[in-house]
């Protein structure tokens, strides 16, 4: 329901197991990260889910030009005790429905500061 992405462009000539695993490092603190061969990322993060709500995080990595496209997404989306609580408490109830959307900008605001640390740890080496 609520969705936004971050993505980071990068001049490099490391090959790409080296990227991933720098990608997979900074991504640590926010959750287990994984980058698959085909490209995909994949992030399972423990506290990325609420009562109210369920995050998806993930993206891509794709080699262009002389370096890599990372796309991170958040996908929040209203969980089954969020709708119930906003029909349940119409019209009050529909403010359950920040909560979400507060939270897929806080998500996203970390993953923009993790595309930073990647963006730095590889311009740096």
């Amino acid at each position: 329901m609520f969705r936004k992405s971050s993505s980071l462009r990068l001049k490099t000539l490391k090959p790409k197991s080296e990227v991933n695993k720098i990608i997979e490092d900074c991504f640590f603190s926010f959750g287990n990260v994984t980058v698959y061969p085909s490209g995909s990322l994949m992030v399972s993060s423990n506290n990325s889910s609420g009562f109210a709500y369920e995050a998806v995080i993930d993206g891509y990595v794709r080699e262009r030009e002389g370096g890599y496209i990372i796309e991170v997404t958040v996908n929040s989306k209203p969980s089954i005790v969020a709708w119930l609580i906003a029909i349940c408490f119409f019209p009050l109830g529909v403010l359950i429905f920040l909560l979400p959307f507060n939270a897929k900008d806080e998500m996203s605001r970390k993953i923009d500061r993790i595309l930073g640390d990647i963006d730095f740890k590889i311009s740096k080496e």
